[in-house]
């Protein structure tokens, strides 16, 4: 699948449209998506029907964004209307949307083609994207591995070529882990850049919206044009207006950025290696890169407070689901179930630690244009095997300090698996953070 800018250039230039790159699209899932299990709804009519539409726009010398035209996925815990809106629950497989989402509709205004859901963890509560009611994921990276999760099935559409673009939802790392499994690129913005309006939440506090696509130009692309806050809301509140400004091109060398120590927090040997490769590269073309703490950040320990945290929302969001004994995963049963019955006072230990670590996370940093870190501490594994207490370690950090955090590919060694560079910026400069990614890919590309 070409990039957003490219399709919007071959329509521009009459060389395709976007109902013959949908009509593609559709074959190609039906082709391989089999395999892949990427997709849990495929809207083949309303795609089609809308991409008639952005036919005539572009024909026309219209098109309403650089969107226009452009193929997508929805993970199945946003609304799009009329489609069914799941949040991988199987009591839940008869719901469908009554109203679009925020973002779909933004989406929508823009022109982009919604091609269908795409599959998740069950719940959102998980990174594995293995789920009992709706299947199990493949890693089109890793054949037979997870993709991760919890937006596993957006991160493999995108892999797999099937689309451009998705938007997935990110609480503790589940943007940007499946991008890093996957070998794509995934933003977790800051905190209402992109409006949750119609996502079915885990975690009221810790929840966001985010884009996986094949560049950090395509997610700039979808933050240029449907990001800003949704008027009305506690977010809104603090955005400042000029956020979209910092999205020119950026020099390495006029930068600050720096290592993010991770202290003793264990990270194989494969992803160090891609992580110490990329760190020599951008050494080598003159950067320089110092290591820089956050003053008590454990990385295990903040995983598992933002998880507390979780644990307790997701059991009062879905305690009628809970109490009235719905379909659900034994593993889901009892994460809800140890949320119910959690003391208040163990709550608000676990919250007070969580938000302290992150306002110190965000003082530090506010120093740097960027940081670096790996994404995960180990590459995507195999289904079926116990999945990796650890995988959040490295990303609930912009989480609980509320930043702009990405997944940047690295460059896949022969029979390795992909490994993700994790970029964490200063609050609501995504679109900067964004530029920076684009230099560095450049750089490692060199």
């Amino acid at each position: 699948m070409k990039t957003i800018a490219d399709l919007t250039s071959d329509y521009a230039a009459g060389a395709s449209s976007p109902s013959r790159v949908v009509a593609a699209v559709l074959a190609d899932i039906a082709a391989r998506d089999g395999a892949i299990r990427a997709f849990t709804r495929v809207d083949a009519a309303g795609a089609l029907a809308t991409a008639e539409a952005s036919d005539r726009r572009w024909r026309a010398e219209a098109p309403l964004s650089p969107l226009d035209g452009a193929p997508l996925t929805i993970k199945a815990n946003i609304a799009v209307v009329g489609l069914p809106l799941t949040a991988g629950m199987a009591h839940r497989r008869g719901a469908i949307a009554e109203r679009d989402s925020t973002v779909v509709a933004r989406l929508r205004a823009a022109g982009a083609i919604i091609i269908g859901m795409s599959n998740m963890h069950e719940a959102a509560l998980g990174s594995t994207t293995d789920n009992p009611y709706y299947g199990r994921t493949d890693n089109p990276a890793a054949t037979g591995c997870t993709p991760g999760g919890s937006s596993g099935g957006t991160a493999a559409a995108v892999a797999a070529g099937f689309v451009p673009f998705g938007i997935g939802s990110d609480t503790l790392g589940s943007v940007r882990l499946p991008a890093s499994y996957c070998g794509v690129a995934g933003l977790k913005p800051t905190p209402g850049l992109l409006p949750v309006g119609g996502l079915i939440e885990l975690s009221w506090s810790l929840d966001s919206v985010g884009p996986i696509g094949a560049t950090p130009d395509d997610l700039a692309a979808v933050m240029r044009t449907i990001g800003g806050p949704e008027p009305g809301t506690a977010e809104a509140e603090n955005v400042p207006d000029n956020w979209r400004q910092a999205s020119q091109p950026v020099r390495l060398s006029a930068l600050k950025l720096a290592i993010l120590s991770t202290g003793a927090a264990p990270i194989d040997d494969d992803v160090l290696q891609a992580f110490d490769l990329a760190i020599a590269r951008l050494t080598r073309s003159g950067l320089t890169l110092p290591r820089v703490t956050i003053d008590g950040w454990d990385p295990s320990r903040t995983r598992r407070e933002g998880l507390l945290i979780v644990e307790a929302e997701a059991a009062a969001i879905h305690k009628q689901a809970l109490a009235g004994k719905a379909p659900m995963s034994n593993e889901l049963r009892a994460m809800l179930t140890y949320g119910c019955t959690l003391s208040a006072a163990r709550f608000a230990e676990a919250a007070r630690e969580f938000w302290a670590t992150g306002f110190r996370a965000r003082q530090t940093l506010a120093a740097f244009d960027a940081v670096l870190l790996p994404v995960a501490p180990q590459t995507a594994f195999m289904h079926g095997t116990k999945a990796p207490v650890s995988q959040a370690d490295l990303t609930s950090i912009a989480n609980a300090a509320r930043l702009p955090a990405l997944s940047l590919p690295l460059p896949v060694t022969p029979g390795g698996k992909p490994v993700g560079l994790q970029l964490i910026g200063r609050r609501y400069d995504d679109m900067r953070l964004l530029a920076i990614a684009t230099a560095i890919e450049a750089e490692s590309q060199a």
